[in-house]
């Protein structure tokens, strides 16, 4: 599988089979190389959610073909 490349502004898709929790996931910047930066909008509390993670759990996910990017 190639090597994934997320910039600012992807959106990209987490699923996982059999599970509501499915969610779009908009990458909103890159710190360091390492970092990402992202927001997924909250149904239930009609706001944006922001999350920091590592760059490498999205890499797993992607390796594992629990990641989709959305063009």
């Amino acid at each position: 599988m190639d090597k994934l490349e997320l910039k600012a502004g992807d959106r990209i898709k987490i699923f996982y089979k059999n599970n509501k929790n499915n969610k779009i996931i908009q990458i909103r910047a890159i710190v360091d190389k390492s970092k990402v930066v992202s927001r997924i909008w909250s149904q239930k509390r009609k706001e944006w959610i922001y999350k920091l993670e590592n760059i490498s759990y999205f890499e797993c996910l992607y390796e594992d073909g629990k990641l989709i990017k959305i063009l």
